[in-house]
C-alpha cells in the first residue's frame, strides 16, 4: 500500500521545523488538549488562520504532545507543490498505515480489504476511507482517545477532495474507538464551505484572531529564546574578550523585532535563522542587517516582508558595484527564481541538470541562503522554501526591489530546460520492459526512477504548466517535440500514474494556440488519440504502441506519425477512417449501466448501475466518486439545478439524496414518512423540481410520489393501473406529467395529486415525454417508432447479404464444395450458393434451430429446440429424426468420415448417433448446458459446456480429460491431429488425450482471445488490450486471424504478422 513517507509530522523532512516555544500558545493548547480529552468533544478542531501565523508550528506541536502521550493516530502534513504532500492520493493510505502501527488489531481488516481489490489506494477517497479506516476500526474495542493531526489541508489540491476529507474525517465519530481530527488551514472559501455541511461537528479557533497582547507575548517569547540560545552559542565558540553582552540584543531591539514580527511568525522564525547563520557573519553583524530595514518599513502583515528577507539576499551581493552587482544578482536570480517558481521541490543534482548549471555554482548560492531554504547536506535531496511568502516577496510586482522575479521569463527558461530534458530521456519503451501487456501498478517505482530520473519525472509532468506561464510561448518548438516524441510522453506520463493528467495538459495546449494552424490541428487529433485509449493505457502503458495505435483511424495524425513504432504488425479490416462521434468511453461499473446524466455546468457526469452505485466522473473519464448506499439495482440518477446535489432512484425500493463528495444525505423510504408511506416496488426514475426543493419518483407500485428534501412525502398520485416509468414537472414546477407503458396512459397532475387529465391508447411503449416551454403541449416517444404530440388544451465493404430468414440467424455453415447452410429461429435451414441465391429451404423442425454443419459426403446435419437432431440431403427431404434430448438441442457435428454424428443438449449432456437412428453411448459429466460439440481426428469427441470446461469423451461414454476454461466456450472445432481449435484460440492437446482424474489448464497455442474478450494473448502473452467497442459479442480464430462480432453488428478481422509475437 503507498503512501506519503515525508508527510507525518517526525519524518526527516519535517524534523529541522519549528515547534512551539513551552512559555508560547500556552492558551491555545490547553484548549487541544482539553477537546481531545473531553467525552464530549466534537470530532474536529479546526484551527484556522492567515499566512505566517504559525499553523504548522503549532500542528508539529500538538503531534509531537500526543505522540508522547501515546495518543497520536496519525498525522499527515499537506505541502502545495510537493506529489505525494500535494494531494489526496495517499492522504488515507498513509493515515491507515500509520493507524495499524498504532492499533495492530487493525492489519488483519485492512490486509484483507487490500487482497480483494490491490487497487483499493487508487479509488474515490470515501471508498478509501471506508475500507482502510472505518470498517477496520468498527472491530476495535478499546476505550481509549486517538487523535489525527493534518496541516495545511488548504494545500491540498483540488477543492472537492478538500469538502470530501473534511466530510470523511467528521465520520470518525461514528467508529467505536474514539477517534478526533485536529486540522489546520487558511481559512479559504472550500474549507469553509467544507465545515458549513458539518454544522455541530467541529470546534474552531481562528488563529490571527487571538488578541494582540497574547499573539505578542508568544512572539515574544520565542524571539527572547531563540535570540538567548544564538547568543550562548556563540559565546560558547569565542574567547571571552569577543563574546556578546549578556543582555544582547537588549530590549529595545527586542522590542522593535516583536513589533515588526506581530501577527506574522514566519518573521521571527526566518529572523533567527538569519542571524543564526555562521556561513555569512556573527549574530550581532547580521542583526545590524536587519536593524536598518525597520525604520524603512512600513505597513503590516505581508507588506513588510522586505524586512524578513531583503537582509538575508543582501548579504549575497554586499560591497558591489556596477557590472559586478548586476552579475552576481543575475547568477543569484537565475537559480533563485527558478527554484521558487517549480511545481514541485527539486534537488541540486534536478536543478543542475534542469538549468544547465554546475552544482557547485548552485550549492554556492544556497549556502547562503540557509534562512530562506532547507538546503539538505544530500545534493540529492529536494531543496525546499522555508515559507512560500518568499515567493510572493520576490514575485510581487506592487514592491519591486534589485532581486525581483520576472516569472514569466524565468517559467520560459524552466520550459528551455524540460525540452531538452524530455528530447534526451523519452524513447519508446523507456523502461525497457519488453512486453506490450506490463500492467502499471506491477512495474516497481525504482525501475521507473532509473530511467526517468527526478529532473526528467519533471519535465514531463511539468513543462505544459511553465509554458502556460512563460514570456514567450515558443509554440514552434512544442509542435517539433510533440511530432516526436508525443507518446513517448505520454508513456511517460502513464508510467508515472498520471495518464490522466494527460487530457487536462493537452486542453491547456490547445486553449494557447491560434485555430487552424499545424499545432493546433495535431492537438485536436492527440486529444481525440488520447481520449480513446486513456482507460486503456492508464493501466497499460506499452499498450500505446498496440492497441492506442491499430484501433486508431487511419486519417488520424498522431497514427501516421507513430506508425513506424507500433510493436506489432497488424492488418486490420472496417477499420474506421476518421474519429467518430464517441469521444472517450468511461469504465468502471461492474454492472449494467441504465442512467446517465451531465452536471448543470457540463464538467461532470453521473451514472447509475445495476452494481448498486452511483459514480461522479470528470469530463477525462476519471471516478471523482463512488457512491455506495443502495442494496439492489439502481435505475436513475438526476443532479439538482445547481450541480451541488444528486438524486438516485433504485430497486431496492428507495431514493438517496447525496452530495457531490458521496456523503448520502437523505435516504426517501416508508420509515422516514411522516405522512404516507414510501415505494412498495421499484423505483423507476427520479427527477428535481425546477426550484430543486422537490423530488417525484415513479414506481413499479403504480404511483408517483412528491417528497421535500428532508424526506417527507408529500403527495401520492394514484390512478395509474400498471407499473410507471417516467415523470416530468412543467417548467413552472406547478404540473407533472407521468408515464405507464403497461397501462398505455399518460397524466397530467397538479402538485395536490389531482389528475387533470388523462391520454389513453397510446401505442406500444411510451420511452419518454416531455412538457412544451409553455406547459400547453406534451411530446411522447414510443416503440412504435412514433413521436407523438398533444394538445393540452383539446380532448467496410459487405461482399453480400443473403435475406430470406424471417427471424434471426444462429448458425451458419460452409460445405466442403461451397454451399453456405444457414439456420435461424423461424424454424427453417436455408442452402444458399456463394452469389446469395436461396437453393433450397429445410423445413421440419418444431423449435427453433441452433447449429448446423455439413457432412463430408454433403448431408446436412440441424440441432433444434424442439429436442431433436435432423438429418437432411440438399434436396430438402429429412432423411432421419434423432430423439433422446429432453431439452433443447445446441449443437450438432459430424465426424471426419460422415458415419457419426454428436450432439450436445441443454440438457448437459451429448449424445452419439450413427445413421442408422442408433443412439450409442450418452456422454455425461458437464454441470451446466452443453454449447458445441465436435470430433477429434484422436478418434475423440470434444465437447464444450457454461461450466467453463472442455471435455474429451472416447466413444464408450468416458471422459478421459476435462481442460478447465476462463469463461464458456461457444463454438469448437478440429482439422489436425493434436490441434483444439475455439472461437478464441487453439489449444495444444498434446497428453491431454489421455485418461486424467483432475481437470487441466489449456495450452493455447498462438493468437487467443482472453481475459473475457479483452486481451488478445499470443503464447500466453498479453499483447493487444481490445477497447470496449472492439470487445467481441463473437468471435473465430484461425492461425494469425482473429474475427471479431462488435456489437453494433460489424464483423473485423484481425491478421497478425509473424513478429507480433515477438
Amino acid at each position: 500500500m503507498p503512501i506519503a513517507a515525508d508527510a507525518t509530522f517526525d519524518s526527516h523532512t519535517e524534523e529541522h521545523n519549528a515547534k512551539c516555544h513551552p512559555d508560547t500558545r500556552v492558551d491555545l493548547l490547553r484548549d487541544i488538549s482539553e477537546w481531545a480529552d473531553s467525552p464530549e468533544g466534537k470530532p474536529i478542531f479546526w484551527l484556522s488562520g492567515m499566512a505566517g501565523t504559525g499553523k504548522s508550528t503549532v500542528s508539529r506541536t500538538v503531534a509531537e504532545l500526543f505522540s508522547k502521550r501515546g495518543a497520536l493516530g496519525a498525522s499527515f502534513f499537506f505541502k502545495r507543490g510537493e506529489a505525494e504532500r500535494g494531494s489526496a492520493a495517499l492522504f488515507f493510505t498513509t493515515i491507515a498505515a500509520q493507524l495499524v502501527l498504532k492499533l495492530p488489531k487493525l492489519a488483519l481488516s485492512i490486509r484483507t480489504a487490500l487482497d480483494a481489490d490491490p487497487l483499493l489506494h487508487r479509488k474515490a477517497l470515501g471508498e478509501q476511507f471506508s475500507k482502510l479506516i472505518l470498517e477496520p476500526l468498527a472491530n476495535v474495542h478499546e476505550a481509549r482517545t486517538l487523535v489525527v493531526v493534518v496541516d495545511a489541508l488548504d494545500e491540498c489540491h483540488g477543492d472537492d477532495n478538500i469538502k470530501r476529507i473534511i466530510h470523511l474525517l467528521s465520520q470518525l465519530k461514528d467508529s467505536r474507538l474514539c477517534i478526533r481530527a485536529f486540522l489546520t488551514s487558511r481559512p479559504e472559501l472550500p474549507i469553509r464551505l467544507g465545515f458549513t455541511q458539518i454544522h455541530g461537528r467541529y470546534q474552531n479557533i481562528v488563529l490571527h484572531e487571538i488578541s494582540a497582547p497574547i499573539i505578542e507575548h508568544d512572539i515574544g517569547a520565542f524571539l527572547s529564546h531563540e535570540l538567548g540560545r544564538i547568543r550562548e552559542d556563540y559565546n560558547n565558540s569565542m574567547p571571552e574578550d569577543m563574546q556578546l553582552p549578556s543582555d544582547w540584543p537588549g530590549e529595545i531591539i527586542l522590542g522593535d523585532l516583536v513589533r515588526i514580527a506581530v501577527p506574522l511568525f514566519i518573521f521571527a522564525a526566518t529572523l533567527c535563522r538569519f542571524i543564526d547563520d555562521d556561513l555569512v557573519g556573527d549574530p550581532q553583524s547580521q542583526l545590524e542587517k536587519v536593524t536598518q530595514y525597520l525604520e524603512t518599513t512600513a505597513g503590516t502583515g505581508l507588506e513588510r516582508l522586505g524586512a524578513t528577507y531583503l537582509p538575508v539576499l543582501n548579504q549575497l551581493v554586499a560591497g558591489t558595484v556596477g557590472p559586478t552587482r548586476s552579475r552576481l544578482l543575475g547568477e543569484l536570480r537565475d537559480i533563485v527564481g527558478p527554484i521558487i517558481l517549480l511545481a514541485e521541490p527539486l534537488s541540486v543534482s534536478s536543478l543542475s541538470a534542469l538549468l544547465n548549471l554546475r552544482k557547485g555554482m548552485i550549492t554556492g548560492k544556497l549556502n547562503l541562503l540557509h534562512s530562506v531554504f532547507n538546503v539538505p547536506s544530500k545534493i540529492d535531496s529536494p531543496v525546499r522554501m522555508f515559507h512560500l511568502s518568499f515567493r510572493s516577496f520576490l514575485v510581487d510586482q506592487e514592491h519591486t526591489h534589485e532581486f525581483s522575479i520576472n516569472e514569466r521569463q524565468y517559467h520560459a527558461n524552466i520550459v528551455d530546460g524540460c525540452f531538452r530534458i524530455m528530447n534526451d530521456h523519452l524513447r519508446r519503451d523507456i523502461c525497457e520492459l519488453g512486453v506490450p501487456g506490463a500492467r502499471q501498478s506491477e512495474i516497481g517505482a525504482s525501475e521507473v526512477e532509473t530511467h526517468l530520473p527526478a529532473h526528467a519525472r519533471y519535465a514531463c509532468l511539468y513543462w505544459v504548466h511553465h509554458l502556460e506561464q512563460s514570456e514567450v510561448r515558443d509554440l514552434d518548438r512544442a509542435l517539433v517535440f510533440l511530432q516526436a516524441h508525443l507518446l513517448h510522453w505520454l508513456e511517460a506520463l502513464c508510467l508515472l500514474g498520471k495518464a490522466y493528467d494527460s487530457i487536462t495538459m493537452v486542453h491547456s495546449l490547445k486553449a494557447l494556440v491560434e485555430p487552424g494552424t499545424v499545432i493546433q490541428t495535431l492537438l485536436h487529433d492527440a486529444n481525440r488519440f488520447i481520449l480513446s485509449c486513456i482507460s486503456i493505457i492508464n493501466d497499460f502503458p506499452l499498450q500505446l504502441y498496440s492497441s492506442a495505435i491499430v484501433f486508431c483511424p487511419a486519417e488520424s495524425i498522431v497514427r501516421k506519425l507513430f506508425i513506424g513504432e507500433t510493436s506489432m504488425e497488424v492488418y486490420f479490416n472496417q477499420g474506421e477512417l476518421q474519429w467518430g462521434a464517441c469521444l472517450q468511453t468511461f469504465e468502471g461499473h461492474t454492472g449494467t449501466v441504465c442512467s446517465v446524466v451531465f452536471s448543470p455546468d457540463g464538467n461532470l457526469l453521473a451514472s447509475a448501475s445495476f452494481d448498486t452505485t452511483v459514480k461522479l466522473w470528470d469530463k477525462t473519464g476519471v471516478c471523482l466518486q463512488t457512491f455506495e448506499g443502495h442494496t439492489r439495482e439502481v435505475r436513475s440518477v438526476v443532479f439538482s439545478r445547481d450541480g451541488q446535489l444528486l438524486a438516485s432512484a433504485s430497486d431496492d425500493m428507495t431514493i438517496k439524496l447525496w452530495d457531490r463528495t458521496g456523503a448520502c444525505l437523505q435516504t426517501f423510504e416508508s420509515q422516514k414518512s411522516r405522512f404516507s408511506a414510501g415505494h412498495t416496488d421499484t423505483v423507476n426514475l427520479v427527477i428535481f423540481s425546477p426550484d430543486s426543493q422537490l423530488l417525484a419518483s415513479v414506481s413499479n407500485d403504480e404511483t408517483i410520489k412528491l417528497w421535500d428534501m428532508t424526506g417527507t412525502c408529500l403527495q401520492t398520485f394514484v390512478g395509474h393501473t400498471c407499473r410507471v416509468s417516467s415523470v416530468a414537472f412543467s417548467q413552472d414546477g406547478k404540473l407533472l406529467v407521468s408515464v405507464s407503458e403497461d397501462d398505455k396512459t399518460i397524466k397530467v397532475w397538479d402538485r395536490t395529486g389531482a389528475c387533470l387529465q388523462t391520454f389513453k391508447d397510446v401505442v406500444g411503449y411510451t420511452q419518454s415525454v416531455v412538457f412544451s416551454p409553455d406547459s400547453q403541449l406534451l411530446a411522447s416517444a414510443s416503440t412504435s417508432k412514433t413521436i407523438k404530440l398533444w394538445d393540452r388544451t383539446a380532448t467496410s465493404v459487405c461482399r453480400q447479404t443473403l435475406r430470406g430468414h424471417t427471424n434471426w440467424v444462429s448458425s451458419v455453415a460452409f460445405s466442403q464444395d461451397g454451399l453456405i447452410a444457414s439456420a435461424s429461429s423461424d424454424r427453417t435451414i436455408k442452402l444458399w450458393d456463394h452469389g446469395g441465391r436461396c437453393l433450397q429451404t429445410l423445413v421440419g423442425h418444431d423449435g427453433w434451430i441452433s447449429s448446423v454443419t455439413f457432412s463430408s459426403d454433403g448431408l446436412v446435419a440441424s440441432a433444434s429446440g424442439d429436442r431433436t437432431v435432423k438429418l437432411w440431403d440438399r434436396t430438402g427431404v429429412c432423411l432421419r429424426t434423432f430423439r433422446g434430448h429432453t431439452r433443447q438441442a445446441t449443437s450438432v457435428a459430424f465426424s471426419s468420415d460422415g458415419l457419426l454424428l454428436a450432439s450436445g443438449s441443454a440438457d448437459k449432456t451429448v449424445k452419439l448417433w450413427d445413421k442408422r437412428y442408433t443412439c450409442l453411448p450418452t456422454l455425461r459429466g458437464h454441470t451446466h448446458e452443453v454449447t458445441s460439440v465436435t470430433f477429434l481426428p484422436e478418434g475423440l469427441v470434444a465437447s464444450s459446456s457454461y461450466d467453463e470446461t472442455i471435455n474429451l469423451w472416447n466413444f464408450q461414454g468416458a471422459c478421459v480429460h476435462t481442460i478447465a476454461t476462463i469463461g464458456w466456450i461457444e463454438h469448437l472445432w478440429a482439422d489436425s491431429p493434436g490441434i483444439l481449435h475455439t472461437n478464441v484460440g487453439a489449444i495444444v492437446l498434446g497428453s491431454t488425450t489421455q485418461a486424467s482424474a483432475q481437470s487441466q489448464q489449456p495450452q493455447w497455442k498462438g493468437y487467443i482471445i482472453e481475459g473475457k474478450g479483452t486481451w488478445i494473448t499470443c503464447n500466453r502473452k498479453d499483447i493487444l488490450r481490445l477497447p470496449p467497442d472492439y470487445r467481441p459479442r463473437r468471435s473465430a480464430v484461425a492461425g494469425t486471424m482473429v474475427a471479431i462480432a462488435r456489437s453494433s453488428g460489424k464483423v473485423i478481422v484481425l491478421k497478425f504478422a509473424d513478429r507480433a509475437a515477438t
